[in-house]
Parts: structure tokens; sequence; C-alpha cells
């Protein structure tokens, strides 16, 4: 599995204390990929896919239109699209 870890490898093994006084540090490239995304029409939402060549977690820009997009806070969402042909089933 890959996961994008929103914390970087130099604040991994921060204790809680020294983590929060360095969270400012994470500000600008967490407002720039914001940027980005808001100049594309698209906002941020983490991600995971699952498929046959394995499994991905990672910051993912969604079109404003996304059933993601919409989700705020503690929300989740959860979908499965079966790729094989209806035939296949029987």
């Amino acid at each position: 599995m890959e996961v994008e870890s929103l914390v970087p490898p130099s604040m991994q093994e921060a204790g809680a204390e020294e983590f929060m006084a360095r969270l400012p540090e994470l500000d600008e490239t967490m407002f720039e990929r914001l940027r980005a995304a808001a100049s594309a029409n698209r906002v941020l939402r983490y991600v995971a896919h699952f498929g046959a060549d394995g499994a991905r977690v990672s910051l993912c820009e969604m079109p404003c239109d996304h059933s993601f997009a919409h989700l705020r806070s503690t929300d989740f969402f959860f979908a499965c699209f079966l790729l094989d042909s209806a035939a296949n089933l029987y």
C-alpha cells in the first residue's frame, strides 16, 4: 500500500508538543496545494484507491461537482465500482 503522509519525514518522530510547535512549517506547502486546486476549480480530499495493482491513499484534487467535494470534517464516503463485465457475475 502506498500512503502519502501529510506529515513530512522530518516531523514524523516528533513528540506531540514539538509537532504542534512545528505545525506552522506545513502551512505554506498546504496553502500552495490548496491554491493550485482552487485555481483549477477543484478541492483537496484525502482519498483511498484500491485496485488490481494495489492500494494508494493520497491527497487528491477533486472537481467541485464530485461527490467527495461536499464532504465536511468527519464525513466519509465509501463507494465500490465493479470493473468486470456483468457477464462474469453469473
